[in-house]
């Protein structure tokens, strides 16, 4: 998957902790897959916020001038769930 979002008009009603929660399953079922990773914006603290309490940790964190050329977002952190 790649760029999920949920749109501004259901935010704050839990529909990203059940799309994040519904990928783990996935993850814990197939014996393949042993992890998701995802990038989040440095100027997103609510959704980090989240990450961290569905038990991703942040693996990296980058500056990136092309990101901030592309997305108007230098920051970014890496975040890693197993």
């Amino acid at each position: 998957m790649a760029d999920v979002v949920v749109h501004p008009e259901h935010r704050s009603k839990g529909v990203a902790k059940l799309l994040m929660q519904w990928a783990q399953d996935i993850v814990q079922a197939e014996p393949n897959l042993d992890r998701l990773s995802l990038h989040v914006s440095g100027k997103n603290p609510r959704a980090k916020d989240l990450y961290e309490k569905l038990s991703f940790h942040t693996h990296l964190q980058e500056k990136s001038i092309i990101w901030h050329f592309l997305f108007n977002k230098k920051e970014w952190y890496y975040m890693v769930w197993r």
